[in-house]
């Protein structure tokens, strides 16, 4: 009986000690880190990947947007929050308006942008090339995002502009202005 005893209350012990030791290796939550995804469950991003890229943060002017010589075609999509928006949360099935840039990783060259236009854009999230609609969602309205978004979640090999390479890594810079609520 006294094996018993000493056997229960050790098991106790243990299994205090193992639930303990699973809450202390929870990480708290910290500020949005760039993330890295060839799939809609995007992963932190090694901090090498957002170092090629430097995006203004005044959200009342277009984006300056530098890009090393190093950065080149990626094979995965990354987002990188430049002003973390704090406004409703942007799902895939919504209607965003906003304003963007978008420039190819091979030429630097701006091949569209809103902001050249003088007009914001709206469209429905999901009528767009899948990068955006990937990279968007889970974005919130009042935020400037960078996209670094691989040729096969871009255009592929069918652009459709010449100024853009087919397979071509494009990069946007894509201010989250509002969701319509219609």
């Amino acid at each position: 009986m006294k094996t018993s005893k000493v056997f229960s209350i050790t098991a106790v012990a243990l299994s205090s000690i193992l639930a303990l030791t699973a809450c202390s290796t929870a990480t708290p939550e910290t500020s949005p880190a760039p993330t890295s995804s060839t799939s809609s469950k995007a992963a932190p991003s090694k901090p090498a990947d957002a170092a090629n890229y430097t995006v203004s943060s005044d959200l009342s002017k277009a984006p300056e947007i530098t890009v090393s010589k190093d950065a080149g075609n990626v094979d995965k999509l990354l987002v990188v929050p430049i002003v973390e928006g704090s406004g409703a949360t942007v799902q895939a099935t919504d209607t965003i308006t906003v304003q963007y840039t978008g420039i190819g990783a091979i030429s630097g060259k701006e091949f569209d942008s809103s902001w050249t236009r003088g007009q914001v854009a709206t469209f429905p999230l999901n009528g767009v090339i899948p990068g955006w609609t990937e990279g968007l969602t889970g974005t919130k309205v009042g935020g400037r995002y960078l996209l670094v978004i691989p040729g096969d979640l871009a255009y592929g090999d069918y652009p459709p502009t010449p100024d853009i390479q087919p397979g071509e890594t494009l990069i946007f810079v894509v201010d989250i202005i509002s969701i319509d609520t219609k």
